[in-house]
């Protein structure tokens, strides 16, 4: 599986749009694009100096933010650290967090390209 090609569940943009509104939708996009590279960031750092609370919490706010936009697939594997971290047994933290970084950058690439059209 390559890890960068990420879809977006277009039920969930739709709720989305439902629920707030076009305009919102944007400023929502916005701000992921926005927050998201800092978080994935600071995930790193922890994972690399064996912060679990740290690695938990990026995990976390990740998921949050891509649960809005239906990144489903990287939901699941946010949640599989954010889990792993949380029982103080993360599964290769370092190679997940660069797994997950990969499909962020996707992630990030599908929103611009939404958002600008």
């Amino acid at each position: 599986m390559d890890n960068t090609a990420l879809a977006l569940d277009p039920r969930a943009l739709a709720a989305l749009d439902d629920a707030v509104g076009a305009d919102n939708v944007v400023e929502i996009m916005d701000g992921i694009l926005g927050t998201v590279p800092e978080i994935c960031g600071e995930m790193r750092a922890a994972a690399a100096s064996g912060n679990l609370r740290g690695l938990m919490r990026g995990a976390h706010q990740l998921r949050s933010d891509c649960a809005y936009v239906g990144a489903t697939d990287l939901c699941a594997r946010l949640q599989q650290i954010e889990s792993g971290a949380e029982l103080g047994r993360p599964a290769r933290p370092v190679a997940e967090v660069d797994i997950v970084s990969a499909m962020i950058d996707g992630l990030l690439n599908v929103l611009r390209g939404v958002r600008n059209a």
